[in-house]
């Protein structure tokens, strides 16, 4: 899933009011903490140049 898309899914129409997508970076981080500390049997990888991908430990 690109960053954009992530964006787009939570703002919505209001997406152009963001000056950038910065934000993104700090969600990815708390939900990857989150999934560590909750022992998950997944985790988020970046995908450089693209996005995100939900990923199976």
């Amino acid at each position: 899933m690109t960053k954009t898309a992530l964006a787009e899914y939570v703002w919505g129409d209001h997406i152009d009011q963001a000056d950038n997508l910065d934000f993104i970076y700090y969600q990815i981080k708390n939900l990857r903490k989150k999934l560590e500390d909750s022992n998950a049997n997944m985790g988020i990888e970046t995908v450089y140049g693209i996005g995100y991908k939900l990923t199976e430990k």
